[in-house]
């Protein structure tokens, strides 16, 4: 393999070359055409010998450090000092010493050079004839032996072998008419130039891989308003493949290494990718990249296959910046060596832990989808879409109406590319108004294209859009049709959706067995809400043998995840020792988290232990703060207790003003036992003034919601004409109604009569 020398790595200027080269190629030029044979041949071994003492530098300290440590050996750079060449071992040697032509098209069998003595070698000797027939028949076996070493790699163009040919053309005549040394200059310098007009127009084209459908670009310039990745090392380099030669090595090298991996030979593979990443290759670059993070080399290594999608990113390479966007993203806060896979810009991200700050890593994830969507990468463009969309990698100064601008129409045009969960994002953008007028309408259209596109989550979202009519009509038998597919592919959502429409009869018959089959699939899945109805219906024993047990399994799975109602429905049966042992002190603990979360019943359950103190300490002052939570939510119950508590100074100072108001709020909300004594304080006058009239009104209220009491209470004002006309036969008629319910007061209401 050639390498680098490492004399020129401080002149920017040099680094894709190296001295005693011709500009573009890699073929050894003689400047001195008129210099005898020997003095020509010992100036083409010291080109020879420089070329081989050329070592191959390491390539980016942090692979050496994470791919190449004494834990991962295989990870070591290989090949160090080896030339690659096409030895002929007596073709040019008329002084019994081995010389190898080298080429960067060109390889050899070995990388050792033949040894002096070759000529001599036994295989080359003529066992009989006169002197100048042995001679003769030498040089021919010599020749042939000259081609038989000529090997050329697989895929190599028809030029190198028209080059190999005509150099091997040139040595028979120089061998056997004895030509001057010019002419041998002459030959030699007539294949430098063949070599460059073959392989200079690499030099200015891009090659795609075969094997990777990904254009390998020029190398990237260094402009300072363009932040580039760059090696660890100020004294290392990369090949970006601008050099003809090293163009056509590295795509030959890349083909190498897809055919082996398409054959599943991936660790040849690896070794051929590292080769063609090692001469510019960005392709390579990211295979290399992929193949470590899946953990190729025994191990996945994270901190190596950033680097070696960094080196892609820096070449301008698309899918190598997606791909370090995406790295970028999953990587943790933690410390690592090649920290500069982060742009010039972004280095106020330091990865060494406490440090990290994730908006700063945001930034670089937009920063790097950013570049690549710009060249047209539509998975570039729905992640930057997204990522913004999200509300992540906001910069200063960028409003979030502007934010989101940005994010829609990255959205759009990678939707418009064909990218399906683009098109989703932009449904979603579209149908909440962001980035522009809200359009439910549009929205539908575009989850449509992507469910018709098989993606699950379109056609979940589409089924969602149809169960609830926005954007179109609504119609539940065709979002039960959505969900299925969706479900059918695994969509956990889906099949917890569907399952509840089969539960209910929405969209169709209800199917309580099929219902539970889907919520298992779902619960499995470890979707919460799939987790609490299936644990309802097995409470319940609806579509299947009733299962306490097993509920409160399901029921603690949700709640732990933190769905609140799991945490609820948990608590309840803690509580009372259903399916598990009764444990208050536990229920407690589930109960305050669904409160804390702000569920209201959860808030009335604690309240209600906490002032019973049934197993836990009692403590009124808590529940009363638990119950006037709850009664702010609506919780009707609460507005009741918060009233009883005022009125009796229980948790709270008493407050007869406070406690009507609290009986009122209930009463509104239809709680017969608040507007009885609402209509008690309002007949008395306790609390707030007595209007006799408004007693009457509350006493109905709860008189015909059948509160025995109100019954009762409202007869007395009737029979005594108090707040109201004098009617002694709706008052019978309302004591007859309270004394059904056994209530005295009105049994002997009607005894009196």
């Amino acid at each position: 393999m050639l390498a680098w020398n490492q004399r020129d790595i401080d002149n920017p200027d040099q680094r894709l070359g190296w001295s005693g080269r011709s500009e573009d190629t890699g073929t050894l030029t003689t400047s001195k055409p008129l210099q005898s044979k020997s003095e020509i041949l010992e100036e083409l071994r010291v080109k020879a010998r420089e070329a081989k003492q050329l070592t191959e530098e390491h390539f980016v300290e942090c692979l050496s450090q994470h791919s190449g440590t004494a834990e991962n050996p295989s990870c070591e750079l290989q090949n160090k000092g080896n030339t690659e060449a096409i030895s002929l071992p007596t073709c040019l040697n008329q002084s019994n010493e081995s010389f190898s032509l080298v080429g960067p098209s060109l390889r050899s069998r070995s990388s050792q050079a033949p040894s002096p003595n070759h000529t001599n070698d036994s295989s080359f000797a003529s066992p009989s004839g006169r002197p100048r027939e042995r001679k003769r028949r030498n040089k021919k076996a010599q020749t042939e032996a000259c081609t038989r070493q000529a090997d050329i790699p697989d895929g190599a163009p028809a030029t190198g072998m028209v080059l190999l040919k005509f150099i091997i053309a040139v040595h028979k005549v120089f061998v056997h008419h004895k030509a001057h040394a010019f002419l041998m200059a002459l030959a030699i310098g007539t294949a430098a130039l063949l070599s460059q007009l073959a392989l200079s127009p690499l030099s200015t084209s891009k090659m795609t891989s075969a094997g990777s459908g990904i254009s390998l670009p020029k190398r990237a310039q260094n402009d300072a308003s363009q932040p580039a990745v760059l090696p660890h090392r100020s004294d290392t380099t990369f090949h970006h493949g601008s050099r003809g030669g090293y163009a056509l090595k590295s795509n030959m090298e890349l083909q190498r290494g897809a055919q082996l991996e398409a054959s599943g030979q991936a660790y040849e593979a690896m070794t051929w990718y590292r080769k063609a990443a090692l001469h510019g290759s960005a392709a390579a670059a990211v295979r290399m990249g992929a193949m470590v993070e899946a953990g190729m080399q025994d191990h996945s290594d994270e901190v190596a296959a950033g680097c070696w999608y960094a080196i892609a990113a820096e070449a301008e390479l698309a899918q190598g910046q997606y791909e370090l966007g995406r790295w970028l993203g999953q990587m943790q806060c933690r410390d690592f060596h090649c920290e500069t896979v982060l742009s010039r810009e972004q280095r106020a991200i330091k990865l060494g832990g406490l440090d990290c700050d994730k908006h700063q890593q945001e930034l670089a994830m937009a920063h790097w989808w950013r570049k690549a969507a710009e060249q047209g990468h539509t998975g570039a463009q729905a992640a930057l879409g997204q990522l913004l969309a999200s509300g992540a990698g906001r910069e200063s100064g960028v409003s979030v109406e502007q934010h989101d601008m940005e994010a829609l129409q990255w959205l759009r045009r990678a939707a418009q590319g064909g990218n399906a969960t683009a098109m989703v994002g932009l449904a979603s953008m579209m149908a909440d108004g962001r980035g522009g007028s809200e359009d439910e309408a549009g929205a539908v259209r575009w989850l449509t294209r992507a469910a018709q596109l098989g993606l699950p989550n379109a056609q979940y979202n589409l089924g969602n859009m149809l169960f609830s009519g926005r954007g179109c009509a609504k119609d539940p038998a065709m979002a039960a049709q959505w969900y299925r597919r969706a479900a059918d592919q695994g969509h956990a959502q889906a099949q917890s959706n569907l399952g509840s429409m089969l539960a209910a009869g929405e969209g169709g018959t209800t199917n309580f067995q099929a219902a539970i089959q889907l919520f298992r699939r779902a619960a499995n899945q470890d979707e919460t809400t799939a987790q609490y109805n299936l644990g309802n219906m097995l409470f319940d024993g609806r579509g299947c043998k009733k299962d306490e047990r097993e509920a409160a399994t399901w029921y603690k799975r949700a709640a732990d995840q933190g769905y609140m109602r799991a945490q609820f429905a948990y608590a309840v049966v803690l509580s009372d020792g259903r399916g598990v042992k009764s444990q208050p002190a536990e229920a407690r603990k589930y109960y305050l988290r669904a409160a804390e979360n702000g569920l209201p019943e959860a808030q009335f359950n604690l309240g209600y232990l906490l002032a019973a103190g049934n197993g836990i300490p009692k403590d009124e002052q808590a529940a009363a703060m638990w119950f006037i939570k709850a009664g702010s939510n609506g919780h009707v119950n609460s507005m009741f207790n918060v009233g009883n508590m005022y009125y009796d100074g229980r948790g709270l100072v008493k407050n007869s003003t406070s406690a009507f108001e609290w009986y009122q709020k209930a009463a509104a909300n239809g709680h017969a036992g608040a507007a009885y004594n609402a209509g008690v304080m309002l007949e008395s006058g306790e609390g707030t003034t007595q209007i006799p009239q408004e007693a009457v009104v509350y006493y109905t209220m709860a008189a015909e919601k059948g509160m025995a009491q109100a019954q009762t209470a409202l007869g007395i004002m009737l029979e005594s004409g108090k707040g109201c006309t004098k009617d002694t036969s709706a008052a019978k008629a309302w004591f007859r109604k309270a004394a059904k319910q056994g209530h005295q007061s009105a049994i002997a209401r009607l005894y009196a009569w």
